[in-house]
């Protein structure tokens, strides 16, 4: 797939800075080829059957009331699980750029070249998503089927089911425009992984300026891997008690509603980039509790340019930084 991408040149394949940097592991032999399917083959029928026992509350309850729920509750705790795998690892896999290139004795190399640097410090960059496509793909591909079954439930009541659930809601919108708001909604939540892999290669990037020894970086790493799950889990148990409760703050309240709206748009693209919330029950659920709860997906989708911006800032910062290390 990101072959067929309109890249530019730093970013194909066949670059030779982009070679250096995605052929400076270790070759793979077959059996080892092997085992890793085996294992990752192992790792994703024990993730599915985990997702199954939390959506069925331990074999005692149906996982859902129907295709689209079910195929949601059972894939979300792993799509979960992978995406903070993605989101650490794309980190760690440029936190010590710098580092690596000085144990190797070619960074004085690459400081001496014209856009050494740059080139050096984007193909790590871009190699992260090569070597994170296999997880990234499986991202996508769970959206995009939880995507058609949305399609598939808009069907539904003669095409009238968008009409039934964005019935009374704040602020009040016909169906076109709510098509397009819901359309947002999807389209955030295809670019967020996309987006948010970038980033945290991006922040990698910097890190690997500030912290050039191995066991600095190491120790970077670890704070900040620390600090990711705390917020993602943060936002998840957030979530479940608004989903519970119905409230972030004493009914009545002045701050009830915009903490409401402050916590859905937080979680939708720092907890789980949009995921649950590709399933109309949920939306539906969620537009009728939250006012303005709809408009969320706007704020979705302007973040995702937001975090681009961020991710070009970073990877400028890191080089120009990078450009004074010895």
């Amino acid at each position: 797939m990101i072959r067929l991408l309109n890249l530019p040149e730093w970013a194909r394949p066949d670059n030779p800075v982009l070679r250096y940097v995605l052929g400076s592991q270790p070759p793979i032999t077959r059996r080892a080829r092997m085992v890793r399917f085996f294992l990752l083959t192992l790792a994703g029928i024990v993730l599915i059957f985990f997702g199954y026992m939390l959506a069925t509350n331990m074999f005692q309850v149906p996982p859902g009331q129907h295709a689209t729920d079910t195929l949601l509750n059972i894939l979300f705790w792993p799509t979960i699980i992978i995406q903070v795998i993605v989101s650490i690892g794309a980190l760690g896999l440029t936190a010590s750029a710098i580092s690596e290139e000085q144990r190797r004795q070619t960074w004085d190399s690459l400081r001496s070249t014209r856009s050494g640097i740059t080139l050096a410090l984007r193909a790590r960059w871009i190699a992260v998503f090569y070597r994170m496509r296999g997880l990234l793909a499986l991202l996508m591909l769970v959206r995009v089927i939880l995507i058609v079954g949305i399609l598939v439930d808009l069907t539904a009541f003669r095409g009238g089911y968008l009409d039934r659930i964005i019935n009374n809601i704040t602020p009040d919108v016909d169906s076109v425009v709510g098509v397009v708001l819901l359309s947002f909604w999807m389209s955030a939540a295809l670019l967020l992984p996309i987006v948010a892999l970038g980033f945290d290669a991006a922040l990698g990037l910097l890190i690997s300026t500030f912290a050039q020894g191995r066991g600095a970086s190491v120790i970077t790493q670890v704070v900040l891997a620390l600090l990711r799950l705390a917020v993602v889990g943060a936002l998840l148990l957030l979530m479940a008690q608004f989903l519970q409760n119905g409230l972030t703050a004493p009914a009545g309240t002045p701050l009830t509603q915009p903490l409401d709206w402050l916590l859905t748009a937080a979680y939708a693209v720092f907890g789980d980039w949009g995921l649950y919330f590709l399933e109309m029950e949920n939306n539906g659920t969620m537009w009728a509790t939250v006012p303005y709860g709809i408009l969320i997906g706007v704020v979705m989708l302007a973040a995702c340019f937001v975090l681009a911006l961020l991710t070009d800032l970073l990877i400028a910062w890191a080089v120009r930084r990078a450009e004074r290390v010895g």
